[in-house]
């Protein structure tokens, strides 16, 4: 057996140790996020945040009417749009950076 093997083997066990800590490290933060989602409150939309983020007004049906089609609620902590059903204009929906788990 030459130095050359004996190094390979090292290399190939060193290998498997740091693949073994990236597998607990992984392990460790998706444990933590999970605590953490479980931990937020509850967060509806609310009729305000909603008056903040709506824009762009536009013609809708026959031309005589306007409404808002686009709204932006980024990085509100949000967990529930349910208020959002009553707004069957809106066209752009930017809710990215919430806590939503269903649609």
């Amino acid at each position: 057996m030459s130095d050359e093997d004996d190094v390979d083997d090292v290399d190939a066990e060193q290998d498997e140790v740091e693949s073994d800590k990236e597998i607990e490290e992984w392990e460790d933060y998706r444990k933590e996020t999970e605590e953490a989602s479980e931990e937020w409150l509850p967060t509806p939309i609310t009729e305000a945040m909603m008056k903040e983020g709506l824009s762009l007004l536009c013609k809708i049906g026959s031309g005589l009417a306007h409404a808002y089609i686009k709204l932006e609620a980024k990085d509100r902590d949000l967990t529930d749009i349910s208020l959002l059903r009553s707004y069957i204009h809106l066209r752009y929906v930017d809710i990215s950076e919430n806590h939503i788990t269903d649609i």
